[in-house]
């Protein structure tokens, strides 16, 4: 079972008992627990949704910096070589990654784009008061699957 399959697994089991609560607290009218597990709720798909996209980062840099590694090897005229060469794969900004596997302002790139930053304003401060985007986790997971299998040097 990949990280992926074992995280969807994990993650929609915990949705499920988080909702169930919600449901229950909402149907005897006890407004407070009821957004206590829909706060919860919203915490655990912002927490999968981090550790999903530490993934895909992983994947990008992984495959960006063997492309450019392949580019810089296979390529004999060095006019031809001589952007590859250049390219400082071990310091490319992630959206310049992105850039590399995938066409940019395409519906791809466009998604993982905003997922990173949806990452960013998680990770370094975003609150679910704050954040104005939810999360719909599967969704995530149906994309982050395809995006680990299309996105290859």
């Amino acid at each position: 079972m990949s990280i992926l399959q074992e995280l969807e697994k994990q993650y929609f089991e915990i949705d499920n008992q988080y909702a169930v609560k919600e449901f229950e607290a909402h149907s005897k009218g006890f407004n407070k627990k009821e957004d206590y597990w829909k706060r919860k709720r919203e915490l655990n798909d912002h927490a999968y949704f981090l550790f999903l996209f530490t993934r895909l980062e992983e994947h990008i840099k992984t495959n960006s910096i063997d492309l450019i590694t392949g580019k810089q090897s296979s390529i004999s005229h060095w006019k031809t070589r001589a952007i590859w060469d250049i390219t400082e794969r071990d310091k490319l900004y992630f959206k310049k990654r992105v850039a590399l596997l995938t066409e940019r302002g395409r519906s791809d790139y466009n998604q993982i784009i905003s997922y990173y930053d949806l990452r960013n304003d998680i990770a370094h401060g975003g609150t679910v008061t704050n954040i104005t985007t939810s999360v719909d986790m599967s969704d995530v997971f149906t994309k982050m699957k395809r995006y680990f299998r299309i996105l290859k040097k």
